[in-house]
């Protein structure tokens, strides 16, 4: 039996398709340099990680507001790492593997935090700087 089409495709405009694949190259040098610095797993879970990064993850997604070529959102993880992170992701958030949408990641301590009072301040690293 042959399937066919009921309605045709709509086309996609030049302008749209050429800054897809501008995006995509991007993306892909982005992996492939970020790889070659990180060669191994960032994850290290235990009785999961098979040690060899392959995959570059964004520990929060596109779909979340995150960037897929922002280095401060990803991580270098091997295969099985990454297939755990997005299966248990209840306990991905709680090692840091997954940001919520409306959690940020400071650059200075690396770790994600909800900022209730909207001064973009981390918790975790600034309230140690101010006692210093």
């Amino acid at each position: 039996m042959e399937l066919t089409r009921q309605s045709q495709l709509r086309r996609q405009s030049l302008r749209r398709a050429r800054s897809g694949r501008e995006r995509d190259r991007a993306r892909r040098k982005f992996v492939a340099s970020y790889l070659a610095r990180y060669p191994t797993c960032e994850a290290n879970l235990v009785k999961v990680c098979a040690g060899r990064a392959v995959h570059v993850h964004e520990r929060k997604t596109r779909s979340r507001g995150g960037s897929i070529v922002d280095q401060q959102n990803c991580l270098a993880l091997c295969a099985s790492c990454h297939r755990w992170t997005h299966a248990h992701q209840d306990e991905a958030h709680e090692l840091g593997l997954l940001v919520h949408s409306w959690e940020h990641i400071c650059p200075t301590c690396d770790t994600a935090y909800a900022n209730p009072a909207g001064d973009g301040q981390c918790p975790h690293c600034c309230d140690l700087l101010d006692g210093v």
